[in-house]
């Protein structure tokens, strides 16, 4: 029987939880050295191989109800609004605080998987629950403020989940962390993928009462005069989008289970996979938690430094990724004619292509070094934003087809850029929490800044906002790098660390060595 453990990041230890403590502790590729009672060591870390591949397995499932909750919005804004009796400015008012939920969740969030690292699957699985019961209220609020309540219960949970989760992540995979981060975003885009299936059957569709054909506009949104239809003689059916956001609540709530299932199993075990710092402490302060020189091997200005050029990255990609997720579906049917089918279709596709660059991203991150695919990843996605604007212009097949490209290469790059930090600082939980407050003011800005732009401008001024934030984020990038290239990898500043306290002992001894005629 293995009666284990505690995982500690860099170093993973199995402590036997007897009258007896024991603990060992090793420094293998995999980081693990188990205390067993009758099994072999071979046996013992094959079983905590299996564990964490099924619990990253499930860690996907946490990313596919936040991708269908984030996701669903799109496909079903113009029914939402007019099913509300809202417009597209006052939605995004609403939606900001959804925005204030994220930065609450995710400090909070981070601190408390920080602080009670044992307790990390309660933690995920309570705020999953809360995600669920949020998500499936939206289009019963009576009014904004109501719906101002659902979207901050629904960020509050994903502060939540984004800084424990993958602060998880990477405390069991570690130096391998890249690739599982990558197959657990995936789940985001699986998640996108399936939104606008499940809302697609729910939705609103207008009818010509004269010969019973579909209306070309089926329910048109203008920017300026809000929801109106162009014909008298058009009959719209009522919406169902209810069942839409009752089934992503029922998905929420089954994660929810699991990770329920997951905390009780791990007190019957004593199994404990958590989030732990590199200096097997096992209480730490406050001050400890959120010092800057904590997660940088003690260089504190190098970690002010990263840290907030890593804010800075996750403002401009999630304010270019919310516009665009957001009104993608709006700007095809208002602006490219796209009957609500056809562009059901077409947001079908675009987040296909979402999981498919995630996928994408799970190869790549093993093969080609992480800082040439971030630098690729801005590059591309600047040329296909700019390929989106200049697409209104032509034909839809090209507004189709670069869309998909930007879906394709924007996708990997949060869990890249997460993935690149942990190269020259120890992302823990509040390391995270700064990327999701990062992620949250994206969102607040994206949201806010595209429901204005559209309600007055139109969807081109959504496009040239996405576009600004894509360049942006290609200088921020290149300031990460040049910053990362000048002070080196967190691996060789440890091992020149190492060589000076050698060093430096060395010389002591020989100071006290006595000298012998």
């Amino acid at each position: 029987m293995l009666h284990v453990c505690r995982f500690n990041r860099k170093s993973a230890a199995f402590h036997e939880n007897t009258s007896g403590s024991m603990e060992s502790k090793s420094n293998t590729e995999d980081h693990i050295a188990p205390t067993t009672d009758g099994l072999s060591d071979s046996l013992a870390v094959s079983s905590f191989n299996c564990y964490r591949v099924a619990k990253t397995g499930c860690m996907v499932l946490i990313w596919v109800s936040m991708g269908l909750y984030c996701l669903v919005l799109g496909p079903t804004l113009i029914d939402l609004i007019h099913h509300l009796h809202v417009n597209y400015e006052e939605l995004s008012h609403a939606a900001l605080v959804r925005c204030i939920g994220i930065i609450i969740g995710s400090f909070a969030g981070g601190f408390l998987c920080d602080k009670f690292n044992h307790h990390v699957d309660f933690i995920l699985a309570t705020a999953l629950f809360l995600l669920a019961g949020s998500t499936a209220a939206i289009p019963w609020a009576p009014g904004l403020v109501v719906l101002g309540l659902c979207f901050f219960g629904q960020g509050l949970s994903h502060g939540s989940l984004s800084a424990g989760g993958n602060a998880m992540v990477i405390a069991m995979w570690d130096d391998k962390a890249a690739a599982p981060l990558q197959a657990v975003h995936m789940g985001f885009g699986l998640g996108a993928l399936g939104a606008p299936l499940i809302a697609g059957p729910f939705l609103s569709h207008c009818t010509n009462n004269t010969n019973g054909t579909l209306h070309p506009h089926d329910g048109y949104l203008s920017p300026s005069a809000g929801y109106q239809r162009y014909d008298s003689d058009v009959h719209c059916s009522e919406t169902h989008i209810q069942y839409t956001y009752g089934i992503i609540g029922g998905i929420c709530l089954l994660t929810s289970v699991i990770f329920y299932v997951f905390y009780i199993h791990s007190r019957i075990v004593h199994l404990d996979l958590s989030p732990r710092s590199r200096d097997c402490r096992e209480e730490k302060h406050v001050k400890d938690i959120v010092n800057p020189a904590s997660c940088a091997q003690g260089n504190k200005v190098l970690g002010i430094q990263l840290l907030g050029l890593l804010f800075l990255f996750m403002v401009g990609d999630v304010c270019k990724a919310g516009a665009t997720n957001n009104y993608m579906f709006t700007i095809a049917v208002n602006e490219m004619h796209f009957t609500k089918p056809t562009a059901i279709i077409f947001n079908t596709t675009l987040y296909a292509t979402i999981a498919v660059g995630r996928l994408i991203g799970i190869v790549f991150a093993k093969f080609v070094r992480l800082d040439i695919l971030l630098i690729l990843g801005v590059l591309l996605n600047v040329g296909a934003q700019t390929g989106i604007y200049l697409s209104l212009n032509w034909s839809f097949v090209y507004f189709w087809v670069l869309s998909c490209l930007y879906a394709t290469v924007d996708s990997p790059m949060i869990p890249l850029c997460i993935a690149w930090a942990d190269k020259y600082l120890d992302v823990t939980g509040c390391v995270m929490s700064l990327m999701d407050f990062g992620i949250s003011m994206g969102d607040l800005t994206g949201t806010l800044a595209a429901g204005h732009l559209y309600e007055h401008y139109g969807g081109r001024a959504v496009l040239l906002l996405t576009t600004g934030s894509a360049g942006f984020c290609v200088l921020v990038t290149v300031t990460m790098q040049l910053i990362g290239c000048i002070n080196g990898k967190k691996a060789s500043r440890q091992e020149s660390r190492s060589v000076i306290a050698e060093n430096y002992e060395h010389d002591e001894s020989d100071e006290r060595t006595p000298l012998i005629n």
